[in-house]
């Protein structure tokens, strides 16, 4: 394709890949499928047990160098995907959806451990419906570069194909395809899509098509940062009010304690005991709000889970590096205010002190 060969010649882009995308359906036995997923269309009363399960597949067509790359990424022989005749692919079985019934986006996968090597796909061409057996030769996680990673539909999965299978494809009946999608990666997305369009334009084709992610995504990141400079600025707020708050506490003990330390530096104890009682004493405390806060703290974030498992199916992990961070905090602020305090205090005569309480 002329305009996707000037597109590629552009200074601002650096990759870019042709895709074309095909929908088609298969029957899968309850052997292959993952019980979870069984039960589930079961449940929903899609079918009865025992019986097959429809699936769509989204089959998706990529240009020879995007493909290839692919390929050498996830380390396979391209000599495997190339005959027209005996077609194969690439499976990716990941859906992420949302579940109208339990209102929270789904992560889930269709097939078991044991996974079929290959399907009959079936799809319309017009006014009949045509056949194609296709291997499978592996199962991956992800997708090349223009092609997602998961489906958005609950039972459906991708299957990548090479150009030339593409173009063999279903006895080379090519309308069947739907619209050949140009995917580009930039440095900088805004000069990208300003030489883009100007390409475009000058071609005499629409820019109404012309899509560019990378807005979309700073978009969402202004909101998210917005809310990240509100949530941290709260969050430094409340911490200095607490940090002050001991400080205070901390030295108005230590002060009231005054006579206490000096009949103990009267009857014979020395700077050093004195020292190991004091930080005893912080551990003691810091170890006393650990108690109370931690257990508070780790049922919060639970509760926090819990609300946005509402919407997003996720799996519950407890923020280890930040509670460390906490336990850390906590004793130096904590030590800190004790050394603080016992610095105005150190170097006070005995009897002054005990004088003054006599008074």
């Amino acid at each position: 394709m002329k305009i996707y060969r000037d597109i590629m010649m552009l200074d601002s882009i650096e990759q870019g890949s042709v895709v074309r995308p095909l929908n088609t359906y298969t029957k899968i036995s309850k052997e292959y499928l993952d019980r979870s997923y069984y039960d589930t269309m079961i449940g929903k009363g899609f079918i009865s047990d025992g019986e097959d399960v429809s699936i769509s597949v989204f089959i998706y067509g990529v240009d020879r160098d995007t493909f290839k790359y692919y390929l050498n990424k996830l380390g396979l022989e391209e000599s495997l995907f190339t005959n027209p005749d005996s077609p194969a692919g690439i499976a990716i079985d990941k859906q992420h959806y949302y579940d109208s019934q339990q209102k929270k986006f789904i992560n889930s996968s269709i097939f078991g451990s044991n996974k079929p090597q290959s399907i009959s796909i079936h799809w319309e061409d017009g006014e009949k419906w045509l056949e194609e057996e296709i291997r499978l030769i592996s199962y991956v996680d992800e997708a090349p570069f223009g092609v997602q990673n998961y489906t958005e539909v609950f039972n459906s999965i991708i299957v990548v194909v090479s150009n030339e299978v593409r173009k063999g494809f279903f006895d080379g009946v090519d309308q069947s395809w739907n619209t050949t999608s140009m995917n580009f990666a930039a440095a900088d997305p805004y000069k990208a899509e300003q030489d883009i369009m100007h390409i475009l334009i000058e071609a005499g084709l629409p820019t109404g098509n012309l899509y560019n992610v990378a807005k979309n995504i700073q978009t969402g990141r202004n909101i998210v940062t917005i809310i990240s400079i509100f949530s941290y600025g709260f969050i430094v707020l409340i911490s200095l009010i607490s940090i002050a708050n001991v400080f205070n506490t901390i030295s108005t003990n230590i002060n009231l304690r005054r006579i206490e330390f000096a009949m103990l530096k009267s009857v014979g104890m020395t700077d050093r005991s004195f020292n190991r009682m004091l930080n005893y004493e912080c551990i003691f405390y810091g170890l006393k709000a650990l108690l109370y806060g931690l257990p508070v703290s780790m049922l919060v974030t639970y509760l926090i889970y819990v609300s946005v498992g509402l919407g997003v199916e996720l799996p519950f992990r407890l923020p280890t590096g930040s509670l460390v961070v906490s336990i850390i905090s906590v004793f130096i602020v904590v030590f800190i205010s004790m050394i603080y305090s016992m610095k105005k205090i150190r170097h006070e005569n005995i009897m002054d002190a005990i004088k003054s309480q006599s008074l």
